[in-house]
């Protein structure tokens, strides 16, 4: 339900007059690949979004098939360590095509999917099971590392106000 929820945020906020947006990733833990692919397409126009492999399994690529609602707004993305999973394919997909800048610290770097087997303990198994990366994005870079981002801010309380002055100062230039 995430790229509906974003969907209807954004068209209310726009309703209210507003032009730019800085959308806050921070201690985003991800979720599931098709959701970070749907929501990468509401911000970008055309293009690779992201590619995955599983084992002996051809690479998948999933590219803009249309511009997204939202391809044209001025927008920033804030990014630290909790950024990871589907969070971070957005983070890099829109990083990669030049559509917003990263605001903050590297991300987690989390390029696998897991499957997840819920146990009759209630306990889980997770099975990685393929790999991802962003086209314009060395592979190999994103394990362990995370996203860099373009401006780096720490992520603490002493810097919040640097933060957002950052990103204001991006949008609006």
């Amino acid at each position: 339900t995430t790229p509906d929820e974003i969907t209807k945020a954004i068209k209310d906020l726009q309703s209210r007059g507003a032009s730019y947006f800085i959308l806050d990733f921070r201690n985003n833990g991800g979720g599931l690949v098709d959701a970070g692919v749907n929501i990468a397409n509401l911000f970008l126009g055309k293009g690779p979004i992201m590619e995955q492999q599983y084992r002996d399994q051809p690479v998948k690529t999933y590219q803009v098939e249309q511009p997204g609602l939202f391809a044209k707004i001025s927008m920033v993305l804030l990014v630290n360590h909790g950024t990871a999973s589907a969070a971070e394919i957005v983070a890099g997909a829109l990083q990669a095509q030049k559509r917003a800048l990263l605001i903050g610290t590297p991300t987690y770097g989390k390029d696998t999917i897991q499957l997840v087997y819920t146990l009759n303990d209630g306990s889980s198994l997770h099975v990685t099971a393929a790999h991802w990366w962003i086209p314009g994005i060395p592979e190999g870079s994103l394990e362990g590392k995370g996203l860099q981002p373009d401006i780096i801010v720490p992520d603490d309380a002493a810097h919040q106000a640097e933060l957002r002055n950052a990103a204001i100062k991006s949008l609006i230039k």
